[in-house]
């Protein structure tokens, strides 16, 4: 079982799988995503979390982010702190693009689009 989903229920297990799986591979471009911060370890590292994803992010680029911050995550580093509403609207609309591709108007195939 990956690390973001040990101690989790199978419904949360089961979503951070769907959010996973609806990441293209191979894109050309890159997010950063707000994740809060749950624990800060002792080697620079902390353990964030957003939409039932947990991750690790190294904090060398935000040394004063702290427990229960926001921040903006690309790459593995945690690039910037930013307030809650900020992290809440950003993480709505990162939901409102993943619900996009269950959408016949927007998927691959095409189907469902009006004639």
């Amino acid at each position: 079982m990956p690390p973001f989903q040990q101690g989790r229920g199978r419904h949360e297990a089961s979503l951070a799988n769907d959010i996973e799986s609806r990441i293209p591979r191979g894109s050309d471009m890159c997010l950063a995503v707000p994740m809060q911060i749950l624990e800060i370890k002792g080697d620079g590292m902390a353990r964030v979390t957003a939409m039932g994803a947990e991750r690790e992010a190294a904090l060398d680029l935000t040394p004063q982010a702290a427990v229960g911050d926001y921040v903006l995550v690309h790459a593995g580093f945690a690039i910037e702190v930013v307030d809650e509403q900020y992290a809440r609207e950003t993480l709505d609309l990162i939901q409102t693009m993943a619900d996009m591709v269950d959408d016949p108007l927007f998927n691959e195939a095409g189907e469902g689009v009006p004639a």
